[in-house]
């Protein structure tokens, strides 16, 4: 029988790096072209690795292409996720109060936006998004089922219980889709808002704050009128 031998620390951490530069030049160039304009030797030049690295490490360009949005599902979901156990708490928490939904929904907002705006990536990571929305492939479903799906329904379910509706009707999922679609405009039109401000950077905390306080006011009111606790 043949044994195989065994890989050294030095070896494996080398294959770490590797696989880690690869996917980095895979968010940059995915995140800039369509899949199908950028080539495997162009992936290697950007990583600065040999052509043969990507059969080896990931089979094919594909999978590669897989393995970036499983890495910006990991970023994502790392970031959020303090935030979305705290909102999964307070909503299944029958004693909680409104302002203590509110106060959830404000930092879940606020965290949210650094992290699509203010992240070192995110540029890359948005064009590579952007992309999977208007052409969906196995890399979105990756998106949707690893961190999109768990937030979205979260925060519905949040939603829906400041304003005391059902967690799974259209509308709670269209209210909040269009919390998270405030901070994504300035994502999306980061160009505009750039000009508009004359400056050269969004500040994503800022952002965040304000965003999150318009949201808290206008869901307080309604909640008040709607008779419920505040």
């Amino acid at each position: 029988m043949t044994i195989s031998p065994t890989k050294t620390a030095d070896e494996s951490g080398r294959g770490a790096e590797t696989r880690r530069r690869l996917v980095r030049a895979g968010l940059e160039l995915f995140g800039a072209c369509d899949f199908d304009n950028v080539t495997t030797r162009q992936l290697a030049e950007a990583a600065g690795v040999n052509l043969a690295a990507i059969p080896y490490h990931f089979g094919t360009k594909e999978k590669l292409h897989l393995a970036v949005a499983e890495h910006i599902v990991t970023s994502i979901a790392d970031a959020l996720a303090d935030d979305l156990k705290a909102i999964r708490r307070c909503v299944a928490d029958e004693g909680a109060e409104t302002e203590d939904l509110l106060q959830a929904l404000h930092s879940f907002i606020v965290s949210f936006a650094r992290e699509i705006l203010g992240s070192d990536d995110a540029a890359a990571r948005a064009g590579f998004i952007l992309r999977q929305q208007l052409s969906p492939g196995a890399a979105f479903d990756v998106l949707y089922q690893g961190v999109m799906h768990d937030a979205h329904r979260t925060l519905t379910a949040l939603v829906a219980r400041i304003l005391g509706a059902e967690p799974g009707s259209p509308r709670m999922v269209r209210r909040a889709h269009a919390i998270l679609g405030q901070v994504l405009f300035f994502r999306m039109a980061r160009e505009v808002v750039l000009r508009e401000l004359d400056t050269d950077r969004i500040d994503a905390g800022q952002v965040g704050e304000e965003i999150a306080v318009q949201t808290v006011v206008g869901l307080r009111a309604e909640a008040h009128a709607a008779g419920g606790s505040v």
